[in-house]
């Protein structure tokens, strides 16, 4: 997804830019704030590639015979299961 410099610009100045920092610097509270912005996208980008890795090598598994299957699926835990 391609974003021109004036989207850029459009969606920082919608960012919750109100009040400064501690120390008054209104540029370092609205960086801190994009950076936060920009933290959530990755974060949702990389649960979203788990998410997808996880279904492809369902994918692969349901390739294999249905007791080596069963051997592998059986052996994941609850953890592996949560994104």
């Amino acid at each position: 997804m391609n974003r021109t410099p004036e989207h850029a610009v459009r969606m920082a100045r919608t960012l919750p830019v109100s009040k400064a920092a501690a120390d008054g610097d209104l540029v370092l509270s609205f960086l801190s704030r994009v950076q936060q912005l920009i933290d959530g996208i990755a974060r949702k980008r990389r649960a979203r590639r788990i998410a997808r890795n996880r279904v492809e090598a369902h994918r692969e598994l349901a390739k294999l015979p249905k007791r080596v299957r069963n051997d592998l699926i059986f052996g994941e835990t609850l953890k592996d299961h949560q994104v």
